[in-house]
């Protein structure tokens, strides 16, 4: 797991999106296309946000 936020951790809510592996999750999270969604989510919202392996 890579835990890249931690702002809150008492989650009210979940969102989950499915990548193909690691280094695709981290490439969208460090991509052009979401650096300007980046600041409206942590401006609006609390959150936590991580990048795990999964099943």
């Amino acid at each position: 797991m890579d835990v890249l936020e931690t702002d809150l951790w008492s989650p009210t809510r979940l969102v989950i999106i499915e990548f193909p592996d690691m280094i695709a999750a981290r490439a969208f999270v460090d991509s052009e296309e979401y650096a300007p969604v980046k600041p409206l989510r942590r401006n609006n919202a609390e959150c936590t946000l991580l990048i795990l392996d999964g099943i």
